[in-house]
């Protein structure tokens, strides 16, 4: 004999109902592959290296000329590169768009400063001493950067640099 339960009933309408909303939630997040070797550059640049990605989907990285020798910031978004008046080098960007890298600073000798840019505007990071390749490593989204300090030898040190003041890390041996 049974006996019809509309306890039950509730039960296994809800649990229908929310499995079908995270279906239908699932759905909502769709990707595809974009090529960004196909994406068009503006006039004057031929190569485009993605370095990262923000929450907004902006992909950021550096464009370059057939030679190399103009090397600026740039992202990706909506189709097209987008080349800031920034030179530099993109390694890592934040939320709110603000890329860290580097600024060469001796092309002959290679010798790279530590960078943040936001925009169009760029912010040299102070070098450390003996430093002779500076770059960002790391960035959060309150603008904090995590620098490495390279010397002549190539061994790293690595500061935080944040509002122009650095502190310097040390992990010992």
């Amino acid at each position: 004999m049974s006996r019809f339960h509309p306890s039950r009933f509730v039960w296994v309408l809800a649990l229908t109902l929310g499995l079908w909303a995270l279906v239908a939630q699932a759905q909502e997040h769709r990707y595809h592959y974009v090529s960004l070797d196909q994406a068009p550059l503006p006039s004057g640049f031929t190569f485009f290296f993605p370095a990262a990605i923000n929450d907004s989907g902006r992909v950021y990285g550096t464009a370059c000329d057939a030679t190399f020798n103009v090397c600026n910031i740039a992202f990706y978004a909506n189709g097209a590169v987008t080349v800031l008046q920034a030179a530099g080098e993109a390694v890592v960007v934040n939320a709110g768009g603000t890329v860290g890298g580097f600024v060469v600073i001796d092309p002959q000798n290679f010798v790279a400063q530590g960078a943040l840019f936001r925009g169009d505007e760029v912010e040299l990071i102070p070098p450390q001493p003996g430093e002779v390749c500076g770059l960002v490593i790391g960035l959060n989204d309150s603008g904090t950067a995590l620098v490495e300090s390279d010397d002549a030898l190539g061994r790293p040190t690595y500061v935080l640099y944040s509002k122009g003041q650095t502190t310097p890390l040390d992990f010992g041996p």
